[in-house]
Order: C-alpha cells, then structure tokens, then sequence
C-alpha cells in the first residue's frame, strides 16, 4: 500500500501501521515535530521494544497506548501514541504522533 510508510508487530504482536501522510505531514512537518526527521528507527524500537514501565495506557483515551524508547545517554525519550478501534486495543493500530519528551507522562499506567 502506498499510504503506509511502516508496518511492524508490537511488543504483543499487535499489528501497528504509520501512515505517510502521518509521518511526513504530522510528525516531521510540524513546526514542534520536525526534529523527529530521521527518527524512524527510534519510533519502531519504542514500538517493538518498550521497557517495562515504557509502554502504558494512555491517560485519557481508553483506545489509545503509549510507548516511550529511552535515551540514557540524552536523558529523555521518544514518545510514541498508537490509536485502535475499541477500547481493548487489539486489531491494527496506527501511529497518531511521535515526538521527545523529558520524562513519562504523569498519571499514564503501565501496560503488562
């Protein structure tokens, strides 16, 4: 499909897509994203291999997860905001936003 940029199997083998035009017209080409040009590998390492307390519930969506890569040598992460269907999160989930933040976002529960 021309539409999807990547595709990969997360930490539970959900299925997650990010779209071209979310990745070149949201996340890179924001004034506030553009940093994240190249980060590619980032996001899907975020995806695939959370730590432990790196992948959580998102703190107001129930259909939407989050997934954090950290940094140990810069001290932040890659945030990474996946969107489902229904609020069990299973099925093909796509890729909302990525960007760097300083630390995890308060009230965000671990997901196990």
């Amino acid at each position: 499909m021309d539409d999807v940029y990547f595709e990969i199997e997360d930490f539970k083998g959900r299925t997650i897509v990010c779209e071209r035009v979310r990745w070149f017209d949201h996340i890179t080409e924001n004034a506030h994203h553009n940093y994240m040009d190249g980060s590619e590998e980032d996001v899907i390492q975020a995806l695939k291999n959370p730590h432990n307390l790196h992948r959580c519930f998102d703190r107001v969506r129930k259909n939407r997860r989050v997934y954090y890569l950290h940094h140990p040598h810069w001290g932040d992460f890659t945030k990474v905001v996946v969107e489902y269907d229904n609020d069990n999160c299973d099925g093909t989930g796509k890729v909302c936003t990525a960007y760097k933040v300083d630390d995890i976002t308060p009230g965000e529960r671990p997901e196990f």
